[in-house]
C-alpha cells in the first residue's frame, strides 16, 4: 500500500497504535491471524495520558491511561482472519472496529479485511484539526492502495 510516511511520522505523537488482543499468528484455533488499529489522541488526550505519570497506584494509573485512551478517535484498521475460521459478519465488524468494513480480498487461507471511519473533527481542539484531517486523507490513500497477500511467519521470513 501507499503511505505517507512523512506525514505519518511528522504527527507520530497523536498515533495511538493497538492490535487486536485475540490475535495470534501462531495459535491456528483462533480466527484472528493478526490486525491493526491506527488512532488519533487529541492534544487534550495527551496531556490527560502525561498527567497519569502522577498517579503511584499502578493499577489506578493503567485504568486511567485505558479510559483514554478509549477515547482516541478511529482513523483506520485492517485484521487478518484464517479462512476456515472466518466470523460472522457482526463479528467482523465488532474486531475491525470502525463503523466502515470492507472485505479487501483472501489469499492463501486468510481473509482481510480494512476499517474506517467517518470523518468528524468535532470537538477537536483547532489546533488538531489540520493533523487529524491530513491522516484520514492519507488513510484513505491507503485504502484505495492496500494489496493483501499470505501472511508470512517468522520462521518463514528466516528461510
Amino acid at each position: 500500500y501507499k503511505i505517507d510516511s512523512a506525514l505519518w511520522k511528522k504527527y507520530d505523537d497523536f498515533i495511538y497504535l493497538d492490535a487486536p488482543e485475540e490475535s495470534d499468528s501462531e495459535d491456528i484455533s483462533k480466527p484472528i491471524y493478526d490486525g491493526r488499529y491506527y488512532s488519533f489522541i487529541s492534544s487534550d488526550l495527551l496531556k490527560q495520558y502525561d498527567e497519569t505519570s502522577k498517579i503511584t497506584d499502578r493499577a489506578k494509573r493503567s485504568a486511567a491511561r485505558q479510559e483514554i485512551l478509549s477515547k482516541a478517535r478511529g482513523i483506520y484498521s485492517y485484521v487478518i482472519y484464517r479462512k476456515d475460521r472466518l466470523p460472522s459478519a457482526a463479528q467482523i465488524k465488532k474486531d475491525v472496529k470502525m463503523p466502515n468494513v470492507i472485505m479487501l480480498g483472501e489469499d492463501g487461507g486468510y481473509v482481510f479485511y480494512f476499517g474506517y471511519a467517518d470523518y468528524d473533527d468535532k470537538d477537536l481542539p483547532a489546533s488538531d484539526k489540520a493533523a487529524f484531517k491530513a491522516l484520514c486523507d492519507d488513510a484513505e490513500v491507503i485504502r484505495n492502495t492496500m494489496t493483501v497477500f499470505k501472511p508470512v511467519s517468522t520462521d518463514e521470513g528466516i528461510k
